[in-house]
Parts: structure tokens; C-alpha cells; sequence
């Protein structure tokens, strides 16, 4: 992991700690200008950042984009969209996340 890219999340974490949003928005606009913005860890305080402040397109935007996801980036997608109320789109991701597990681990043992 590039030193930017730590720099870049706790400074959104920071931001969405102060609760200033436009502040978040612009320093991920930068990351992902620098080239920093589809980092597994960057891109789970984004969908962090977003989510808290009701933007679920946006994290959901971020998510998608995501090559890489790990059990946190999923289960902060889940519990995000259970705090913005959208609980179906929880439920479908909480099902992706157990299919893609289910499919990993059916393609490890062939």
C-alpha cells in the first residue's frame, strides 16, 4: 500500500468524523485523479464516507468499481445500506457476497 493512498483515507475519515461532506468529496475526487481511488482500503472508506452521509449511489458507484473486495469492504457495504433504510439492496448484496464466496471456493477444489 502507497503511502498517498493511507494519507488520502485518513483524511476522508477525518472528514466524515468533522462531518463535512463537501471536504470528503473533494479529497476523493483528488485520490482518484492521483491514481489512488480503486485501492481496497481506499475504496472502503469511501463506501464508508458516502454511506454515512446518505449517498448510497455514490458508494454503491464505488463499490461496483471495486476489482477487489474483502469481508470488510462487503460487510461495510451491508451495514451501510441497513443504516440508509435500504434493505433490500442490503439483502442482495449480503446474497452476492455468499454466492461469490460459495463460487471461490467451488473453484479452489476443482
Amino acid at each position: 500500500m502507497r503511502k498517498c493512498t493511507l494519507l488520502y483515507a485518513f483524511a476522508i475519515a477525518s472528514a466524515s468524523t468533522l462531518s463535512d461532506e463537501k471536504v470528503g468529496i473533494l479529497l476523493h475526487e483528488h485520490a482518484v485523479v492521483d491514481g489512488y481511488g480503486l485501492d481496497l482500503f481506499m475504496g472502503t472508506v469511501v463506501i464508508v464516507f458516502y454511506l454515512k452521509f446518505w449517498r448510497v449511489d455514490m458508494a454503491r458507484k464505488v463499490f461496483d468499481k471495486m476489482s477487489v473486495r474483502d469481508t470488510v469492504s462487503w460487510n461495510s457495504m451491508v451495514s451501510g445500506l441497513v443504516r440508509n433504510c435500504c434493505f433490500d439492496d442490503a439483502i442482495w448484496v449480503f446474497l452476492s457476497v455468499r454466492d461469490t464466496t460459495f463460487m471461490g471456493t467451488l473453484a479452489s477444489l476443482v
